[in-house]
């Protein structure tokens, strides 16, 4: 299993990569991420659970008590059942595919971003038959892992994760991120129909068509059911809540959550997955025969087990969070301004990498006891507090705050998981577990100290001072503001390209004014007129259309702040009253709710979206507006496009003044002299070169490598000076490895 999903995980990140590198971190791959949403929803809350936890306990009891064609009746009449249930919840949602996704799937683009929702609900609607496979595949995985077989539930993943790698390679020419979206259909129905099913033949089964919903053994897995689902799919939920509020963050924050996952993801599965996966029908065995003493210590052992390889895991993940992501992403679409919001990502999910490994264990502990209660009241009691927690996390971390908010929950929830065990099982060894522990963590806190030296070492002498996507902050204002410059930037220091982006900035420059005030006063016709009103339907907000009658000025305002998101600021009663005093108007009643110059908060994406949208208001302002105020936005919009497509040019001739001329005034060419010098004499567009970062992809990896190597060195010498038997355990690991790839 372990090597499974170790190839699983790698073909995962080979797919993430490729992914990375042909639509970066931006709204389509954004779209693609969340379009997961429901079809999640849908598997977590009518199969997952019921696979995992219930079904495979019971069926395990049957073939041990010499009981099998009872078993494979069981195996029958719930197929027939749950296929009906799941189809009928496909074709449902399919149908009402696009209003689930703009409540459910992605509430902020739906406010923020609405042409991103068409797109969403495509590909949701793609992707949605994969449950069905799911939930077969996953029931004929489960009668084969009850015989001790688990080809299929290892190889299931890797054949996904082929059959998304063939839609980025190959579909995506055709599809664009569509692409995607079918190859995970294909390799959804090849993994898990069509694999398992061959190795069910090769086993023996048996099939009776059924709908005997009171066979006993059906009621009993029926009952330890829906609390198992639960149990295992609340949990789960932090990613979709997380996706959830990432679409109010920005365009390119459910991409970032995705990668970063996905990187988290790997010592998870290998080391966490693996063994939970096939620890539970020892586990349901050992249950079964009253052997409780057995269960102990394979559950002690299996949890302390996981933490040595875990928790250095999320030391390392965390520390070395930004080579990592240069390293495994930063190619083609995907650059270097995207690796900050990654790593910072991958830094906060790391944290909690030893607490999902050890629920991994713990959980399959209840579930072999057929105890499906208890972990469903952990679940519930922690997802209710996870959903304030990203509320108070993500304002000031944003995506960051999310993943934390995902880590403290899997701490919190390891930690209840396990109090209630003990109770259950008189103990768990808790004072070796808890020493183990210790020493664990003793010996990651030396290697994490380790990494920190040999990054920093890396960054002196193998980074460089050069500047890089992101370290140029407004580059539209940026570009001009450094032309003027003649005395440290002389003529002849910015290329062709770099000069149409400047002669762009000076377009803008002269342009927003006029360009401002005219749309402005042409969205202010819109609000007097009340033509406004006629875009007020059932997808508005309540209050909007409570406004429509009471006041219809208000409600033309806010109308206007749901057709143009992002571009117009909210106005309260209270607010304008205040206003109408500081601009002297005459003041007959408090609601004016006219725009202001202030309220136009983002003018660039205003001018794109009415230059090119094709949203109802976009084609009324085209043809209302007089042509001398279409003629600036058009410009406008044209000029805000050249400005932002020639940022490369532009770092690339502030990189070629950095590293040849004096800027600084050393009396030599002093790189760091020079990017220090800009950072000081541009606060606002420049920033300082972190100490630790190594810029270029190939560092970068040679960095992850040797550390990775001395960092394991270290960890392991720490771990046997402080004499833990753990030691061993990841010694033994090394060595099966070694010895598989000798065979």
């Amino acid at each position: 299993m372990m090597v499974a999903i170790l190839a699983s995980r790698l073909l995962g990140l080979f797919r993430d990569m490729a992914m990375a590198g042909k639509f970066g971190q931006g709204a389509l791959v954004s779209a693609y991420t969340v379009s997961f949403n429901l079809p999640d929803l849908l598997y977590f809350f009518l199969s997952s659970g019921a696979l995992s936890g219930a079904f495979i306990p019971v069926f395990t009891e049957k073939l041990t008590t010499g009981k099998k064609k009872e078993g494979w009746e069981i195996f029958s009449i719930i197929l027939c059942f749950m296929l009906l249930v799941l189809g009928g919840f496909v074709i449902l949602t399919e149908i009402y595919a696009a209003p689930l996704v703009k409540t459910l799937v992605a509430p902020g683009y739906a406010h923020d971003d609405p042409e991103l929702i068409a797109l969403i609900v495509k590909l949701t609607r793609i992707v949605l038959p994969c449950q069905v496979f799911f939930f077969l595949g996953g029931l004929m995985m489960g009668t084969l892992e009850s015989r001790q077989n688990f080809k299929a539930r290892a190889a299931g993943p890797v054949i996904y994760n082929l059959g998304i790698i063939f839609g980025v390679l190959f579909l995506s020419k055709y599809f664009s991120i569509a692409g995607l979206s079918w190859g995970a259909l294909i390799g959804a129905f090849v993994g898990n129909i069509l694999f398992p099913y061959y190795h069910l033949r090769k086993e023996g089964y048996e099939f009776y068509p059924s709908l005997n919903l009171r066979h006993p053994g059906v009621v009993k897995v029926a009952i330890l059911a829906v609390p198992v689902i639960l149990g295992l799919s609340l949990p789960q939920i932090d990613v979709i809540i997380n996706r959830w509020f990432a679409t109010w963050v920005s365009e390119d924050a459910p991409g970032a959550l995705n990668y970063a996952n996905r990187l988290m993801q790997v010592p998870l599965g290998v080391f966490a997955q693996a063994a939970g996966t096939a620890i539970l029908p020892t586990l349901a065995a050992y249950a079964a025969q009253g052997r409780i003493d057995k269960l102990r210590d394979s559950l002690s052992f299996g949890l302390r087990s996981v933490l040595a390889l875990n928790i250095p895991a999320s030391f390392f993940l965390a520390v070395l969070a930004d080579p990592i992501v240069r390293t495994v992403y930063m190619h083609g679409r995907f650059t270097s301004a995207d690796v900050g919001m990654t790593a910072f990502t991958l830094a906060m999910y790391s944290v909690g990498i030893f607490a999902w490994a050890g629920q991994a264990i713990v959980a399959r502990g209840f579930f072999a006891l057929q105890d499906t209660v208890t972990p469903v009241v952990i679940g519930s009691v922690v997802t209710v507090i996870f959903v304030p927690m990203n509320i108070l996390l993500v304002k000031p971390l944003g995506t960051g705050g999310l993943a934390l908010a995902t880590s403290l929950m899997a701490a919190l929830h390891l930690a209840l998981l396990i109090f209630c065990l003990r109770k259950r099982i008189g103990g768990m060894d808790g004072k070796r577990v808890m020493t183990s522990a210790v020493k664990i963590t003793a010996a990651s806190v030396v290697m994490s100290l380790v990494c920190l030296g040999l990054m920093l070492c890396f960054a002196r002498t193998m980074g460089t001072h050069r500047l890089q996507f992101g370290d140029v902050k407004n580059v539209n204002e940026a570009v001009v503001a450094m032309a003027a410059d003649g005395e440290t930037f002389p003529t002849g220091t910015f290329g062709a390209e770099t000069t149409k982006a400047i002669a762009a900035g000076n377009a803008m420059k002269a342009l927003e004014g006029n360009m401002r005030m005219g749309l402005i006063n042409a969205l202010n016709g819109k609000i007097d007129d009340g033509s406004l009103l006629k875009y007020i339907d059932n997808s508005m907000p309540k209050k909007i259309r409570k406004a429509k009658d009471v006041d219809p000025k208000n409600a033309s305002r806010r109308v206007l702040e749901e057709l143009l998101p992002g571009c117009v600021a909210p106005v309260t009663p209270e607010a304008a009253f205040v206003r109408a005093v500081k601009n002297t108007k005459v003041i007959e009643r408090a609601n004016n709710y006219e725009l202001l110059a202030e309220d136009l908060t983002n003018p660039v994406k205003a001018a794109d979206l009415i230059a090119n949208g094709d949203t109802e208001i976009a084609e009324a302002l085209r043809t209302d507006l007089a042509p001398s105020v279409l003629g600036e936005i058009t410009a406008y919009d044209r000029a805000a496009k050249e400005a932002e497509e020639s940022e490369k040019d532009f770092l690339h001739d502030l990189n070629i003044a950095i590293t040849t001329k004096d800027l600084a005034g050393a009396g030599i060419v002093n790189v760091k002299a020079n990017r220090e010098y800009l950072a000081q004499k541009y606060p606002d567009f420049v920033t300082l070169k972190p100490v630790w970062r190594v810029e270029s992809k190939s560092a970068s990896a040679a960095e992850v490598l040797i550390t990775m190597f001395i960092a394991s060195l270290v960890y392991f010498v720490t771990l046997k000076l402080l004499k833990a038997e753990e030691a061993d355990v990841v010694m033994n690991t090394v060595k099966r490895r070694l010895s598989r790839k000798k065979e």
